[in-house]
């Protein structure tokens, strides 16, 4: 299947295999949730995670697990769990050292 979502930190496939949907009409809003799950670890982290440029090839698999567990948990209503803050400190410090570096 291809993805017809883009431009998020997580793949329609991505965001379907972690939700185990199949189908988009499972979830017809998921779009607009990982929208929404891109914004809010940005601003938590202050970078724009979702974003590839020339010397950010590649999402970054920690800001893939915390879109994942926000998505499960905003789907599920269930609470945040505590790993999710840990790697969103993780995703936030490395902002910060690149930011040192350069």
């Amino acid at each position: 299947m291809a993805d017809t979502i883009t431009g998020h930190i997580l793949t329609q496939t991505e965001a379907m295999n972690a939700l185990h949907i199949s189908s988009l009409d499972e979830y017809p809003n998921l779009d607009m949730e990982l929208s929404g799950i891109d914004d809010q670890i940005e601003i938590e982290t202050g970078f724009d995670w979702a974003t590839t440029t020339d010397t950010y090839t590649v999402i970054d698999p920690t800001a893939k697990l915390c879109a994942k567990i926000l998505l499960v948990c905003l789907a599920e209503g269930t609470e945040i769990p505590q790993t999710y803050q840990y790697k969103i400190l993780q995703l936030a410090n490395k902002v910060k050292e690149a930011a040192d570096s350069a």
